[in-house]
């Protein structure tokens, strides 16, 4: 099944999001899906991952951040790397709240910049059970900026 949901962001901005699940009947493994730079969750690429999950019993949910696609926001107000880690925290809580969600195990996928934020947020996340990042960027802006991404996950 897929479904069309929001979800409210700690900044009071709806969250356009699609859903996909196999069942309500039994609480199931779940993947957050999330777009590159300037993307959306209509992507082909990310809409393909989803529904593949979604054949393989695996709950799928992919959302554009706030200030893309049809997510309330400005590109110019809201669109940060640190928003898009806000962002997905209100979908990994809102994952939590669903009887059918088996919230020990919720992974994180992301492409591009997507990439980058999961691997951020799963690296300062330990209940995210797995995470991938597909042509994450090494670093964006300058060295000091994405050590400073880093500085509360890097051992000292």
């Amino acid at each position: 099944m897929e479904e069309t949901v929001s979800v409210i962001n700690n900044r009071d901005l709806k969250l356009a999001a699609i859903f996909h699940y196999p069942g309500k009947t039994i609480a199931y493994p779940a993947v957050i899906v999330l777009h590159g730079f300037t993307g959306s969750k209509e992507e082909e690429h990310i809409a393909a991952l989803c529904r593949d999950l979604h054949k393989k019993n695996i709950c799928a949910i992919r959302f554009d951040m706030s200030g893309l696609g049809e997510s309330e926001g400005t590109l110019e107000n809201d669109y940060r790397l640190s928003h898009y880690i806000d962002d997905i925290d209100a979908i990994y809580q809102e994952l939590r709240k669903q009887y059918f969600i088996d919230s020990a195990n919720i992974g994180i996928v992301g492409h591009s910049m997507g990439g980058k934020a999961a691997l951020l947020y799963a690296a300062r996340n330990p209940q995210i059970r797995s995470v991938c990042a597909i042509s994450a960027p090494a670093q964006m802006g300058d060295a000091a900026a994405f050590k400073n991404d880093l500085k509360d996950v890097i051992p000292k």
